[in-house]
């Protein structure tokens, strides 16, 4: 059987990442993640869904996954949708762009803070 596990963006998903770990080590289950480091075998190697789908193919935990993606042989899949309530994404969303993410220049960075949280929830991409 393999359990697959989608979230999105600021939704807890390392928090759920780290839980999915502990539930499968529990259940003697092995769990593949995009978090895990490249040299440990649970490491899913890529985020482009058309990639990954030949990674997902044996049993075991599977995720989080911020994108949802379509999963080959679906008889055979358990699937766990984990969300949040839209306007705390949308809050976390904008401290997130407007003062943590280092690759946002800074003047787009800036662009978030003048603008303000309500403009940003109203319309999150600049003009």
């Amino acid at each position: 059987m393999r359990f697959f596990v989608f979230s999105t963006m600021k939704a807890g998903t390392m928090f759920l990442h780290k839980l999915l770990e502990e539930v499968a080590t529990a259940g003697h289950i092995t769990h593949y993640s995009l978090n895990y480091p490249p040299e440990d075998p649970r490491h899913l190697p890529s985020e482009d869904t058309s990639n990954l789908t030949k990674y997902v193919n044996k049993p075991g935990c599977y995720g989080p996954f911020r994108h949802y993606f379509p999963i080959e042989n679906p008889e055979d899949a358990r699937i766990i949708l984990h969300f949040r309530d839209p306007r705390d994404v949308l809050t976390s969303m904008y401290f997130y762009q407007a003062y943590h993410q280092k690759y946002i220049p800074e003047d787009v960075r800036q662009t978030y803070v003048k603008r303000g949280i309500d403009q940003f929830v109203f319309s999150p991409r600049l003009p």
